[in-house]
């Protein structure tokens, strides 16, 4: 156990009027001395007129790199080997705690604390060969004192809370934890979240977080597959949403009641450090709210934390530098205690224990065999050789007393002897019971042995099963094919007989298969009879389908070509490898001629020529690869694409069947429609949602093309396209780098996407707030609900 008190780093926010009269920096002594000016309008307790408050560190007009490695690196060192951690951000509104926590978005070098310990954390576990990962990211939100996952946001609010497990760890209930097994997907989560945030707008910051966030990573290590013990540890990085002033930021309407949240929220986590730096308090209110409850192994628990304290160093936010710096010093006072969590798996255990007892009796036997003995087994003993060890035993025993051997037993090994004696101990047992019982017999009659086993008398059978649970007719009774509760394999030739037509419900729901009840006379005449199914589908892609059917064949060209140029670069990457592969040959025979010769000098001869060529092949292998890695980027986002322009289509021919024909699709079987690469049929439920979701879109008139409409909505899409973001090439050639673009690339063309194709709508649980993205995400129908903004 680790005992620590919660570190503290101060970070102010760089800015061209920076409040060098009232805030001096102590070089050397990690130190701030705040001074209030004469007649500043303060409150009481901003009285005297100095203050001096010591952090463990003050970063002042710090980059993103440097706040990276003071305070996050020694925390995810403690988090690889077992730790909880934990890093939140606190300060005023607008004072740069988004920005410390997850950085710009138009700027790989500006990324901020969690995408930085995203890639340590990936990049450790490849280091790392001895043990094997497991990552699983889930990112929460707490706005307006209640739950959101923002990794599936279709989860109600009401089926996340907090619980309590032993030695004071918390649990969330309901929050999904994903798994995250590359680094591209933990980007990808990361990114998903953060659109789904809520934001809003008022007079300090035109992007103000309007709720707390709490991304956690949860790591579990293991030595080997098949190692019964594991350290498993969680991360905790808290975007904290800024204290607010309604007298500063004149906020109104719906901002000022999230302030009001927001503030109460903070107002209680201040109560619990209070508490926790108090020696006289023996009760935490931990419970008073969903922020602090989820903190609470955190905050005076099993984790290492740390905090930043981001102030605004003006002027004319003195007053918000002091609490915060208050707050900073209260939270310095609180110790934590940290353990490495290690967890058992029983069966783990078990199958280690079996292989060792296998090896062992392979080593016995092979020991066995080395000293000529035959016949032996370390296996338990069965009923027949302990008898037969048990005559033999009676034989030793009844021998002469003065016979020295011990024949006919022969020890042979250690479990030989050990029921050997057992078999002593019974004999010993049955004779001293018998010389018990034999003086009571002397004098009277003998009397009948008793068996050992009760014999019922003829007709008491019934009796005897009395006693027996009635379960078993209960059982019988219940068997049938329409029974509950009955035996599968019992189940009997017999269905029972059909209840007669008249006897049928003329309404209700369906179950099954059942007949379908055609209601007024005339309504059985308004519909066609069904035709077949594969020309009807037919019918319907050069109709209503048209345009999706359009969409569909180009996501299947677009995919053809990808894959084409995929061929085609792999080819390449081949033949550049081959080159390679000569030139290093080339050089190295070069080489070795030349130390043959005596080892001269390496000139600018063939030799240096051929390793001037491997560098040079290199260098175009490396480039052709990334742009293999960004074509299959790009193939399998078409073919998500085209999957689900496939679920579009199927579930709109249902909804298109039914409407005609009023009949459903019984079979639910689409085997005449082609096939999308990957892209499996629906099933009824996510064709209803799916349809559901698209129900309110425009329709069109019966007279418009669908030719014209479907490419008219494609030359939109390509209007509207967001310009890519001009990215350095020196960040291209950065693996780790490439692979945060890809992420964030990936996720703007889905969102883009989203909102051509759906189009603005209400959003389903709208928490009444502005967003920067999709709020709903329904990830079993793949659909996309946007919020207007």
């Amino acid at each position: 156990m680790v005992k620590s008190c919660v570190k503290v780093v101060l970070r102010t926010r760089p800015t061209r009027n920076f409040a060098h009269d009232s805030l001096k920096i102590v070089d050397g002594q990690d130190t701030l001395q705040v001074n209030v000016p004469r007649g500043h309008a303060a409150p009481k307790q901003f009285q005297p007129e100095q203050y001096t408050f010591r952090f463990d560190n003050i970063l002042h007009e710090a980059s993103q790199e440097e706040v990276f490695d003071v305070c996050a690196r020694d925390v995810i060192d403690s988090f690889l080997d077992g730790y909880n951690g934990t890093i939140l951000c606190y300060g005023q509104t607008g004072a740069g705690k988004t920005y410390t926590m997850t950085g710009a978005k138009d700027s790989f070098k500006s990324r901020g604390i969690i995408p930085r310990t995203i890639s340590e954390v990936f990049n450790a576990a490849r280091e790392r060969t001895s043990s094997v990962y497991t990552v699983r990211i889930s990112y929460a939100e707490i706005y307006n004192e209640a739950f959101f996952d923002l990794l599936e946001p279709a989860t109600p609010s009401s089926s996340i809370s907090v619980s309590d497990g032993v030695r004071g760890a918390v649990h969330m209930k309901g929050l999904s934890a994903l798994l995250a097994p590359t680094e591209g997907d933990a980007f990808q989560l990361l990114f998903e979240g953060e659109t789904a945030r809520a934001i809003g707008e008022h007079q300090l910051n035109k992007s103000s977080s309007r709720s707390h966030t709490v991304f956690t990573l949860y790591l579990e290590r293991k030595g080997s597959p098949d190692d019964p013990s594991s350290t498993t540890s969680k991360l905790h990085l808290v975007d904290l949403a800024g204290s607010e002033r309604l007298s500063k930021t004149r906020s109104e309407g719906q901002v000022a009641k999230e302030a009001t949240y927001i503030n109460k929220s903070l107002s209680f986590l201040e109560q619990v450090v209070v508490a926790l730096s108090s020696t006289h308090r023996d009760h935490v209110p931990y419970r008073s709210s969903k922020l602090t409850h989820m903190l609470k192994d955190s905050i005076g628990g099993n984790s290492k934390t740390l905090m930043v304290a981001n102030v605004w160093g003006e002027a004319q936010h003195l007053e918000e530098t002091m609490s915060t710096c208050r707050f900073a010093q209260r939270m310095m006072r609180i110790q934590n205690e940290f353990v490495v969590n290690v967890a058992t798996d029983s069966s783990a255990a078990a199958r280690r224990l079996e292989r060792e007892v296998a090896e062992l009796k392979e080593e016995l036997a092979m020991h066995d065999q080395m000293a000529n003995r035959s016949g032996v087994s370390y296996e338990p003993y069965t009923d027949q050789q302990r008898r037969h060890l048990e005559a033999q035993v009676r034989e030793f025993l009844e021998a002469d007393a003065d016979d020295a051997s011990i024949g006919p037993i022969e020890i042979i090994s250690l479990r030989h002897v050990r029921e050997a004696l057992l078999a002593c101990r019974r004999l010993y047992k049955t004779a001293a019971a018998a010389a018990a019982v034999a003086p009571q017999r002397t004098g009277s009659p003998p009397s009948p042995p008793s068996p050992r086993t009760p014999v019922a008398a003829p007709g008491s059978r019934a009796r005897i099963q009395d006693g027996a649970s009635d379960d078993e007719g209960a059982q019988v009774a219940g068997r049938g094919r329409g029974g509950a509760g009955g035996d599968e394999e019992d189940d009997d030739d017999d269905d029972g007989m059909a209840a007669p037509d008249d006897a049928r419900p003329e309404s209700g729901g369906e179950y099954g298969r059942g007949v379908r009840i055609i209601g007024p006379a005339g309504e059985q005449h308004a519909r066609a009879r069904p035709p077949d199914k594969k020309a009807a589908f037919e019918t319907f892609q050069k109709g209503p389908g048209a345009e999706k059917t359009i969409a569909l064949q180009d996501n299947k060209v677009a995919l053809k070509e990808s894959k084409d140029k995929q061929k085609a670069v792999a080819t390449d990457i081949n033949g550049i490898k081959r080159q390679i592969d000569e030139a290093k040959a080339k050089a190295d025979a070069l080489k070795e001629q030349r130390e043959a010769a005596g080892g001269q000098e390496l000139g600018e001869g063939e030799e240096y020529s051929a390793l001037l060529l491997v560098k040079e092949l290199k260098g175009k292998y490396k480039g052709r690869y990334q742009e293999l890695q960004a074509l299959k980027s790009e193939a399998e986002y078409i073919q998500q694409l085209a999957a689900q322009c496939k679920n579009e289509l199927l579930a709109d021919f249902e909804a298109w069947w039914e409407e005609q024909y009023g009949a459903g699709n019984p079979d639910n079987s689409f085997d005449d429609i082609p096939d999308v690469v990957g892209a499996a049929t629906p099933p009824p439920q996510r064709a209803q949602r799916q349809a559901a979701a698209v129900q309110d879109s425009p329709k069109k008139s019966p007279g418009a093309s669908p030719s014209k409409g479907a490419a008219a909505a494609r030359a939109r899409l390509r209007a509207t396209q967001p310009a890519p973001p001009v990215i350095p090439q020196e960040e291209l050639d950065d693996p780790e780098a490439a692979a945060y673009w890809r992420a964030r690339s990936a996720m703007e063309r889905k969102l883009h996407d989203a909102h051509m194709t759906q189009g603005p709508r209400s959003q389903a649980h709208n928490r009444g707030k502005k967003q920067t993205g999709f709020s709903t995400v329904d990830r079993e129908a793949g659909s996309r609900v946007i919020n207007p903004s």
